[in-house]
């Protein structure tokens, strides 16, 4: 709006400025459309740079125990995975996946609200010990690196199906 009010815009006809509003809008329409690829490219760095960071992290854990590298690898790689598995669930491309993902959402609250609760609930318990805290439990890095990669997959997954399409 600021440049058909400048000067040299006003002596423009009217056929132009309609033609320049139209471009305009074009250009507003494409960008709510398909984003401008910003966020898609600061989501993506964001991940590599975190995904680096657990990676280095696995590697330089506990240098006495280099056989603590590959769990530790191997749960970023199932929290990555099931983030990935996440993202695509959260935000589906068109009614059809949307109908899909319903009635399999429906299932998957089914079994976490009553069976996975039941028994994730003894283990989180245990680990929330002040003596399982002082023991330093590999099982509080694995869980926490799981966590990390699935939250980061999640966010880049959904990122990249809802601006990138």
């Amino acid at each position: 709006m600021a440049e058909l009010s400048s000067p040299s815009t006003s002596q423009l006809s009217e056929d132009e400025r309609a033609r320049i509003s139209d471009n305009q809008r074009r250009a507003r329409r494409e960008r709510g459309k398909w984003g401008d690829g910003s966020d898609l490219i600061v989501g993506l760095i964001a991940s590599i740079l975190i995904f680096g960071c657990l990676f280095m992290f696995a590697k330089n854990y506990d240098a006495s125990r280099p056989e603590l590298f590959y769990p530790c690898l191997l749960s970023g790689t199932l929290g990555a995975s099931l983030g990935w598995a996440a993202g695509i669930f959260i935000s589906p491309y068109g009614d059809g996946e949307r109908e899909a993902f319903a009635s399999l959402g429906k299932l998957v609250y089914g079994f976490l609200s009553g069976y996975a609760f039941s028994k994730i609930d003894p283990l989180v318990i245990a680990l929330l010990k002040p003596e399982a805290a002082a023991t330093s439990s590999p099982a509080l890095i694995y869980a926490t690196v799981a966590l990390v990669a699935f939250l980061t997959s999640l966010a880049l997954t959904y990122i990249s199906r809802s601006y990138w399409r």
